[in-house]
């Protein structure tokens, strides 16, 4: 609840807003082909091939990438359902914000741009 709250601050206030802008297909595509995301202790590598792998501090998990639309879209055996997210880069272009369909989301940060 305290995170909707947050956000819903955020959405309120344009001057907290500033700095980040939604990417369109083609601007997510060179944004995540062959690029490495940390999300803290959590990292994901998007493979040109549409591979992708979401590694924590124990273990590692293959899935599937795609663009359809204006979204990034996954896709993580053995569920067959793609899950797809808008994309925000941050004004400085290190960051990016994957927004589910609630509103919900999760900030990284580009592992080759500290």
């Amino acid at each position: 609840m305290f995170r909707l709250v947050l956000l819903l601050i955020f959405l309120a206030n344009p001057t907290l807003a500033q700095g980040w802008h939604l990417l369109d297909g083609k601007q997510i595509k060179s944004a995540l082909t062959s690029r490495t995301i940390s999300y803290g202790t959590e990292q994901q590598d998007f493979k040109a091939t549409g591979k992708t792998l979401y590694q924590t501090q124990t273990d590692g998990h293959w899935g599937r990438w795609r663009v359809r639309g204006n979204k990034y879209c996954s896709q993580w055996p053995p569920n067959k359902a793609w899950t797809c997210y808008k994309i925000h880069a941050s004004s400085d272009g290190r960051k990016l914000r994957f927004e589910d369909k609630s509103g919900k989301m999760l900030e990284g940060r580009y592992v080759d741009l500290n």
